[in-house]
């Protein structure tokens, strides 16, 4: 611990370090939070010490007040209400500068901008929702350790009975700090040593209690102490050591509380199949999600429009080098149905975002250009001939039929991590629209059919060239780090993780692969889509805070 977490005593009291960071704690039994002053949507963390649920933090405030003179002038105490169990340490101002430069730089604003910022950070580090575990994880006492000269610290371990459910918990835990190291460069995290830090050594300080641990552990095991139960992990923001913070979960729905059965107070509906579904993936409680998430009852109304939205096909049109240096396969365009869709989720949902330039026209992509690779002249030609040589193949290939849709809440571009998957079923009828426009609505399509023609032969299809690949892939928001980086949006798609073009897309990769090799990582094939819309609320909407526009371009 190369930051000190105390400065000792002001006036008797302690007085803590600024220490900004995040970490995943086990959610404490009782009662817990309170609401942050002067933050609205905040909550603290302030464990009840007299819920029966807290008995063991209680047990350990008075037992570690009892013990103070042999602790030494060099330890503060925490306060009781702050204790925690910690699952996995995230990013902190210890390890931010250990990271590259572009995370280093993200990390210190959002700590700069805490306790605020606390609402930002489930847009940018996946896993932020409160997780349920699979079962009760019984831990209880097994020593006291003075830990790195720096902390006391009561060190637990699992019950007999929670034995399994540990060592599951454990793997997650490896899984996530993975995660981390993949994604910010985060330093792996040792063995995980489950424990609740009682105080903090000022620097030196921590010689007293060395030499008296045994005699402390001693009377330790003179006592009974419950164990401590827990069922839930979170992700929280801290700015020191008693300053634990997280963001208001599972927020009242517009329309109302609801009851255990999904109805809404005073109004008798209920959730439709996808608000449930979001509800029951907890999507609803990740935080920030407010920020990029349409309400349940719009939810509804959306995937209304599109069960009513007749069945159709795409016909697969050139591979291509997208603006944005991605290896992509387009379509000719969507299909009058489709269009006819987009026009009715603007009308039905006032609040619905506008359409980013990348869902213009229907198209997959395949794959990024891994970081710190360039492209010269004649490797923009390779891949350029790459991406003609199977013209034949693709005038020949059949159509793709449409007949469901997805809705995906993403926790990166490619889609290869989602919260959530939720497929609809599309109206059977195909070659006709299940539902009349309005005047005005007609006028909105015929505008949107135009615009759509217009961006696909004049952006894409007419401008390709081997001068428009390079320039293409020297645009730094092509690299792979773009698309693998944590970011949390919603919208609807059609999965394209098996089809029958999947032959021809191979052979696509092979002639990129051997033209280029080690230049690009493809995507998992079954994160395949095609992007119809976003389903995010427009910036400056209430709930809602603005966005960029190129955000969901993907």
């Amino acid at each position: 611990m190369s930051t000190p977490k105390t400065k000792g005593f002001d006036g008797g009291l302690p007085v803590w370090t600024p220490f900004p960071g995040f970490s995943w704690l086990f959610s404490n039994p009782g009662a817990s939070l309170r609401p942050l002053s002067g933050q609205d949507g905040l909550t603290i963390l302030h464990a009840d010490l007299s819920d029966p649920a807290h008995a063991l933090y209680r047990e350990l405030e008075t037992f570690r007040d009892e013990i103070a003179d042999l602790l030494g002038p060099g330890f503060v105490p925490l306060p009781g209400s702050s204790f925690h169990v910690t699952l996995a340490d995230g990013i902190n101002v210890d390890n931010v500068g250990r990271l590259p430069s572009r995370w280093s730089g993200a990390f210190g604003r959002l700590f700069d901008a805490l306790p605020g910022s606390c609402l930002e950070l489930g847009g940018l580090v996946a896993d932020g929702v409160e997780r349920r575990l699979p079962g009760a994880l019984d831990l209880e006492l097994e020593t006291l350790l003075v830990r790195k000269d720096a902390v006391l610290a009561a060190m637990l371990r699992p019950s007999a009975r929670a034995a399994a459910l540990y060592e599951e918990v454990s793997r997650q835990r490896a899984r996530l700090d993975g995660e981390l190291v993949e994604s910010f460069g985060k330093p792996a995290a040792a063995a995980w040593r489950p424990h609740v830090s009682l105080g903090y050594f000022l620097p030196g300080g921590a010689a007293t209690a060395r030499e008296q641990i045994d005699s402390i552990n001693a009377a330790a095991r003179e006592r009974d102490w419950h164990p401590i139960e827990f069922g839930r992990t979170a992700l929280y923001a801290f700015t020191d050591m008693v300053s634990f913070l997280r963001p208001v979960s599972a927020p009242t729905p517009p329309n109302g509380p609801r009851s255990a059965s999904g109805a809404r107070s005073g109004d008798g509906e209920r959730d439709g199949d996808l608000a449930r579904a979001c509800r029951k993936a907890g999507v609803f409680d990740i935080p920030g999600s407010q920020r990029w998430m349409l309400r349940p009852n719009e939810l509804d109304r959306a995937e209304d429009v599109v069960r009513t939205t007749a069945r159709s096909t795409l016909r697969p049109r050139q591979f291509v080098v997208a603006w944005n240096g991605v290896p992509t396969l387009v379509f000719d365009r969507f299909s009058d149905e489709l269009l006819h869709l987009k026009v009715r989720l603007e009308a039905e949902l006032p609040r619905l975002g506008p359409e980013n330039p990348g869902s213009l026209q229907p198209k997959i992509s395949l794959a990024a250009m891994n970081d710190g690779r360039s492209m010269g002249r004649w490797a923009a030609w390779r891949l350029y001939r790459a991406c003609r040589k199977l013209d034949g193949d693709l005038a020949n290939a059949p159509l793709i039929a449409v007949n469901e849709l997805s809705v995906v809440a993403f926790r990166c571009r490619s889609l290869e991590k989602a919260w959530l998957r939720h497929p609809i079923a599309l109206a059977s009828a195909s070659g006709e629209w299940q539902v009349e426009l309005t005047p005005a609505g007609r006028a909105a399509l015929e505008v949107l059919v135009a615009e759509h023609r217009v961006h696909v032969r004049r952006n894409v299809l007419d401008s390709f060239s081997p001068r428009a690949v390079r320039a293409g892939v020297s645009s730094g928001r092509s690299r792979l780090s773009r698309y693998k980086e944590p970011r949390s949006e919603f919208t609807l798609v059609v999965d394209m993780a098996s089809t029958s073009l999947d032959p021809i897309i191979d052979d696509f990769r092979s002639a990129v692969d051997g033209a280029l090799p080690g230049r690009f990582t493809w995507f998992d094939r079954r994160s395949r889509h095609i992007t119809i819309r976003g389903l995010m609320p427009r910036p400056g909407a209430a709930g809602a805070v603005p966005t960029n526009p190129n955000a969901a371009e993907d």
